[in-house]
């Protein structure tokens, strides 16, 4: 039978104003506004300059200027503060109490925020969801903090239970934060295993969240909006783990937030020393921005090969002016010098001379007296990997040179150099061959005719 159009349109007229009123839905309200703090309605403008008492709805968007800080307490009574120059959207905010039914949802654009939930529901997953740029966090009765840039997202935990993964399901590796501890989330990476925080690391961060700074050193970070680019610069240097993770080596770089300075924290506790495995190919390839980079390896000798006591330890230096061997000190071999855009270069270590650390690094031959140069940083496009087993081959580029590649193996490590510096030589990484540690030196320097043969 067919229904009258009046009706039709009647049901549709409803359907709408139902569609709305959801989206409308009033979740909280403005618990305290300090400076400049604006609401846009809906997530559209005009923006509303925000009052003790507004109320939020489902899809408001709050902004808080330089000046500004507001906090938020929903219908459960969890408490958002949000700290100066930052952008948070309410996406989805339902609680109904009768059925211990919640699903929070809440996007974090820009800024810093600290979250409290009190109510705790036995859910199999999170029921109050935050989200970042890069980053997934799962609520389950906590305390945090979320700061957010473009390319980083960092959560320290104060208390409770917060679990965090990338913001891409396909992305694998989540953590679970509790008591004072902290991960940091990079684009398209999985989040670094916990870290510890200290008492002071959490009330240095508490002072952020107010336009009022604390007192800090001289030369350190005097805002938010300092504190977000140095978050967006930096970058942790990572190792691999067996599960999916990926875990800061031991002398890291993270922020410190007492002091806003960067300090190497407490090493990852070990579960033992574990040798590196052998044959260990040291490879690195470039783009068409560079043309002849040259690849040095320099390591302890083994006790064949060995001075008297009195003259100190003895090292060796592989690389294209001296090629060594993998049957004899000291068990490394340099494989091809790669002149062409689009290079590479290889060394396999056969054997590991214990007692000393190796050091890697990379030589701009083209610029060796241009200590100038940006290159390296800049424009080779120059990435190093380091790889358990594989096959070494020495294939045609450009049809005007070659270069040595490493096929299958399992890739441990890879480093790229900092961006922005000048210099002609890279000091990636330091080896470890005793305890497996890789540890990113990640430094460019240089002057007239370095040839890198002291790994600074």
């Amino acid at each position: 039978m067919k229904r009258p159009h009046w009706i039709v349109a009647l049901l549709l007229f409803s359907l709408a104003v139902a569609s709305q009123a959801f989206a409308a839905q009033e979740v909280g309200g403005i618990a305290e506004v300090v400076g400049g703090v604006d609401i846009l309605k809906g997530g559209k403008l005009p923006a509303e300059p925000a009052k003790v008492g507004d109320k939020i709805h489902q899809g408001d968007v709050i902004r808080t200027k330089s000046t500004g800080k507001t906090q938020i307490q929903f219908s459960d009574e969890s408490i958002l503060t949000i700290a100066p120059d930052s952008r948070v959207v309410i996406n989805e905010f339902i609680y109904q109490p009768e059925t211990g039914q919640r699903q929070a949802s809440i996007k974090i654009f820009y800024g810093l925020m600290h979250t409290l939930v009190t109510k705790i529901f036995k859910k199999e997953k999170p029921d109050f969801i935050v989200e970042t740029q890069t980053a997934v966090i799962g609520v389950r009765g906590t305390d945090y903090f979320t700061l957010a840039a473009p390319v980083t997202s960092d959560i320290y935990n104060n208390s409770g239970a917060t679990e965090v993964n990338n913001i891409f399901p396909e992305i694998p590796g989540k953590v679970s934060l509790k008591g004072k501890e902290y991960t940091q989330v990079g684009l398209n990476r999985p989040p670094t295993l916990p870290l510890p925080l200290t008492q002071d690391d959490i009330n240095w961060i508490k002072g952020q969240m107010t336009p009022k700074m604390l007192a800090k050193p001289s030369g350190a970070v005097s805002n938010q909006e300092q504190l977000l680019s140095k978050v967006a610069e930096s970058s942790l240097e990572t190792q691999k783990a067996g599960n999916g993770m990926v875990r800061p080596v031991e002398q890291n770089i993270i922020q410190n937030l007492q002091s806003a300075v960067f300090v190497p924290p407490q090493p990852v506790p070990q579960p033992g020393p574990a040798p590196l495995p052998t044959p260990y190919n040291i490879y690195i390839f470039w783009g068409s921005g560079a043309q002849d980079l040259d690849l040095y390896l320099t390591g302890p000798l083994g006790p064949n090969g060995a001075p008297p006591p009195a003259s100190g330890n003895s090292t060796f230096q592989v690389y294209y002016g001296n090629s060594g061997s993998l049957t004899s000190q000291p068990f490394a071999y340099y494989h091809y010098d790669s002149m062409v855009p689009n290079g590479g270069e290889v060394i396999t270590i056969g054997k590991w001379n214990q007692g000393d650390n190796y050091v890697v690094s990379v030589n701009d031959w083209t610029n060796r007296n241009n200590p100038q140069s940006t290159v390296l940083s800049n424009s080779s496009g120059v990435q190093m990997r380091l790889i358990q087993g594989g096959t070494v081959s020495i294939v045609p580029v450009n049809g005007a040179g070659s270069a040595a590649r490493v096929e299958g193996g399992t890739v441990l490590h890879t480093v790229s150099p900092p961006g922005g510096k000048e210099g002609n030589t890279w000091t990636a990484v330091s080896i470890n061959p005793s305890t497996g540690v890789v540890t990113p030196i990640n430094r460019i320097n240089g002057g007239a005719n370095n040839t890198g043969n002291n790994g600074s």
